[in-house]
């Protein structure tokens, strides 16, 4: 994840997204999120599963993350 929230994104930055994606989702799915959502926002998307945050980040990322 980057070191950046939305409110001091760099020109030509990506969209971090933390997502919690539904039991069954597949890879094909995940794909096909993150390419709808490059081809809306007209920029780079990286997804990040809740589930797949390292402990030591959990925090910081939960304290600088702006709600959709």
């Amino acid at each position: 994840m980057a070191p950046h929230s939305a409110r001091q994104a760099l020109p030509g930055s990506d969209v971090d997204l933390l997502v919690d994606l539904p039991a069954g989702a597949s890879l094909f799915d995940r794909a096909d999120l993150k390419s709808a959502l490059e081809d809306l926002l007209l920029t780079r998307v990286d997804l990040i599963r809740r589930r797949n945050l390292k402990p030591e980040l959990k925090a910081k990322v939960a304290a600088e993350a702006i709600p959709l």
